[in-house]
């Protein structure tokens, strides 16, 4: 038993040294009114208020995997977009009521995503929903309607430059401007 131990320790201290994030969707408790990062609670009530009054489409409850593949293809549609945006900034997006952390970061002039992952201390956040991020794939709601009924918000600092390649990767500006 001794042994067995001390093989866990010895192996978790080898282990890479990174954060993760668990989200809904690895079974944990999917309360979206629970503030997981600063500024997410009135996004939360924004989007319910814009599900009640049906200016946003709420998303059929999935769980577990197939959740998690359908918001990961969302994310992989932003990815591209975002690539044909030329982002040039990192940022991470928080979607809430599934809890899913997603950082975008640029290299080498691609965009690169990663799903579970901690943002940086000091990064550009985007706090929205699963509804939102469809609907502005979509075609459904365009940037500036999902600002005005506050169902996107920047957090920690502002970038202008991630903020325009966000803008054209939702759809909401021309790629030939």
């Amino acid at each position: 038993m001794m042994k067995f131990s001390a093989l866990i320790v010895g192996c978790s201290l080898l282990a890479p040294l990174h954060l993760a994030y668990a989200c809904g969707y690895d079974g944990q408790v999917n309360n979206p009114f629970v503030q997981g990062y600063p500024g997410s609670l009135s996004v939360a009530l924004a989007t319910k208020r814009a599900v009640e009054s049906k200016q946003l489409t709420e998303p059929k409850a999935l769980v577990a995997a197939e959740g998690l593949a359908r918001v990961t293809g969302w994310l992989e549609q932003l990815r591209r977009r975002l690539q044909l945006a030329q982002l040039d900034n990192n940022f991470s997006v928080y979607l809430f009521d599934s809890q899913l952390w997603t950082r975008f970061d640029v290299l080498g002039g691609n965009v690169l995503m990663q799903s579970h992952i901690t943002p940086k201390t000091d990064g550009v956040v985007l706090i929205s929903s699963e509804a939102t991020l469809s609907a502005l794939l979509n075609g459904q709601l365009n940037i500036d309607q999902a600002q005005q009924l506050n169902l996107i918000r920047w957090a920690n600092r502002s970038d202008t430059a991630v903020q325009v390649a966000f803008a054209k990767a939702s759809g909401s500006l021309s790629f030939f401007e």
